[in-house]
């Protein structure tokens, strides 16, 4: 989202020419930027990880101060970015 932190690392890391008019951020041409080149697929990894991770831990309180009795997590990378240390339970399907 405009304005967020993630949002500004990624335009510093990238620059405004991955900007739409509205200044949302242009995926497709991110994408074109970060797919098939390792290095700059890791910096923009370091600035949403982080931010994800956040987003999905206040999510998780919320519900819990709902009295929500499960929350599922599906993620690719659950081990690897280590939300493994925020779950009860871990299924592989």
């Amino acid at each position: 989202e405009p304005g967020t932190e993630c949002y500004k690392q990624i335009i510093g890391d990238f620059g405004a020419g991955i900007l739409q008019e509205d200044g949302r951020i242009d995926r497709p041409a991110l994408a074109e930027i970060v797919f098939g080149h390792p290095k700059e697929l890791e910096k923009l990894n370091a600035a949403l990880h982080p931010a994800v991770k956040e987003e999905v831990r206040r999510r998780i309180e919320e519900e819990k101060k709902r009295g929500t009795a499960l929350f599922i997590l599906e993620a690719a990378l659950l081990l690897e970015d280590g939300y493994d240390r925020i779950c009860d339970e871990i299924w592989y399907i």
